[in-house]
């Protein structure tokens, strides 16, 4: 700010540094379910987790399809990947 002609007052804020903390949905309480494909014996990195179990079979079913090209999920390996969900 400009006071008369040579005259300036500054203002300085010394405010406190501000710290980052990183937060997870889990430190918060907040659980996924999740399911790899390791867990069932596939040598697959696939990994996934969706916000309810329902869309994530949706995710584990398009996975399916298109990586280990299987269109219809016997019954035995859906048993095997519902115990496989980490909740």
């Amino acid at each position: 700010m400009v006071i008369g002609e040579h005259h300036y007052i500054v203002l300085i804020s010394r405010l406190p540094a501000i710290k980052y903390q990183m937060v997870t949905l889990k430190s918060l309480g907040v659980t996924m379910p999740s399911f790899k494909c390791t867990d069932i014996g596939m040598a697959c990195p696939f990994e996934t987790s969706a916000k309810t179990e329902d869309e994530l079979m949706k995710k584990i079913a398009e996975h399916a399809a298109k990586a280990h090209d299987i269109k219809t999920v016997p019954p035995e390996l859906m048993a095997k990947i519902k115990k496989a969900i980490k909740k």
